[in-house]
């Protein structure tokens, strides 16, 4: 039997013990690059939050409001697209502080009927290439296409990297008094997200 003395059994012991607190750095490093948000749906009329999980059934007339509450500053496009009118509008795009909550403005479904989505961009950096195509389309709107084709790179890349299951969260409107159930959707475990809202009337 072999025995390993005490300061052989420190040498060992050493290097295994900055490995692993090297790894916890690592962890703690990448986890300070996430961006944790949330993202909600709320119906004007009612004050309560949508299930947007899946195309939202809606009719004419009904109105909404997207509330993206992220726990630090970040950057943000919401992008509106309107198949049935070939039209895409830049709903926002710049940065939102640290426990800020956002509302866009309403937004009123009207005639025709059709499918509308809303592209939303969140990052912890800027994405210099999209805010790039936003201010050609700003310039020139033929180049709309432009802009989607940034945002589907985006999200392609985006679903290559694993990111942790979404879970109901309370949004920034339940803070501030709004009627209704207030729960949005807590995104976490990615530095840039790209998400899409489709609503169907």
């Amino acid at each position: 039997m072999k025995i390993i003395s005490k300061t052989g059994f420190a040498l060992l012991v050493l290097p295994l013990l900055l490995f692993i607190s090297a790894g916890s750095s690592d962890r703690t490093d990448r986890t300070k690059d996430f961006l944790n948000w949330s993202l909600g749906l709320l119906h004007v009329q009612t004050g309560d939050m949508i299930q947007f999980t899946s195309p939202v059934h809606s009719s004419a007339g009904e109105k909404f409001r997207i509330v993206i509450s992220p726990e630090s500053t970040c950057f943000v496009y919401v992008i509106y697209e309107s198949l049935h009118e070939d039209l895409i509008n830049v709903i926002y795009a710049g940065p939102i502080n640290n426990d800020e909550t956002w509302y866009s403005g309403i937004l009123e479904l009207i005639p025709p009927g059709g499918l509308e989505s809303f592209y939303i961009v969140v990052s912890r950096e800027e994405q210099k290439i999209l805010t790039e195509r936003i201010n050609e389309l700003k310039q020139v709107p033929e180049q709309k296409m432009a802009v989607m084709n940034e945002i589907f790179r985006l999200q392609a890349e985006v679903s290559m990297v694993k990111e942790e299951p979404p879970k109901p969260a309370l949004v920034g409107g339940a803070a501030r008094g709004t009627p209704g159930k207030n729960r949005g959707v807590e995104f976490s475990g990615l530095s840039t997200y790209v998400k899409t809202i489709s609503i169907e009337h």
